[in-house]
């Protein structure tokens, strides 16, 4: 419910920057690229204590993530184009914590933990879906935008206030360890009964 009310709020701003966008030729592949860039410099940001840029970094990162969708569903989507989207997005994810790991080693246990989390729920969610696929059974969505938003605010919170990345932390690595418990619950339910 609150994914579908997101997505509308979501997609109307992003599907007008992409009409504007796509007569200059821009494909979505070159969007998804310039997201990972930006992912990438956010990362250095962060881990060099800059941590305000990094910020920007993160709200640029997701707004590119956006659009390449947009900017895909007006022209030819390819499922190579969206493989190189769901690969960045997990390298986004797991950067953020990382940098924030590299920037200050006292945090590198929480880093681990919140990557630990969120590859264990991502697994949860990929495998799913490859066995759904396979056996023809409706399939979950992979993140839902609520998920994300859920990480990227603890993100933000952590570079507007960096001495409580270590709690940011631990509650986003609780949170993905529930969400991979749930999915897997759902996973195991569904085959069952296959």
């Amino acid at each position: 419910m609150f994914d579908a009310q997101l997505r509308s709020l979501i997609d109307r701003p992003m599907s007008a920057v992409a009409r504007w966008l796509v007569p200059f030729g821009i494909r979505a592949d070159w969007v998804t690229l310039a997201g990972a860039v930006v992912a990438f410099a956010g990362m250095i940001l962060i881990a060099r204590e800059l941590y305000l840029f990094g910020l920007g970094a993160i709200v640029l990162n997701r707004l590119l993530d956006g659009l390449d969708g947009a900017v895909a569903r007006l022209t030819q989507p390819t499922e190579a184009g969206a493989y190189l989207e769901a690969v960045f997005d997990t390298m986004f994810f797991a950067s953020v914590p990382f940098a924030f790991g590299l920037a200050n080693p006292e945090h590198a246990v929480a880093a681990s933990f919140v990557i630990f989390g969120a590859m264990t729920a991502g697994a949860a969610a990929w495998l799913f879906m490859a066995f759904a696929q396979r056996s023809g059974q409706a399939s979950m969505p992979f993140a839902s935008i609520v998920e994300s938003l859920t990480m990227v605010l603890g993100f933000a919170i952590a570079c507007v206030v960096p001495q409580w990345f270590s709690i940011v932390a631990y509650v986003l690595g609780v949170t993905a360890f529930i969400l991979a418990g749930i999915r897997i619950a759902a996973a195991v339910n569904t085959f069952d009964k296959a």
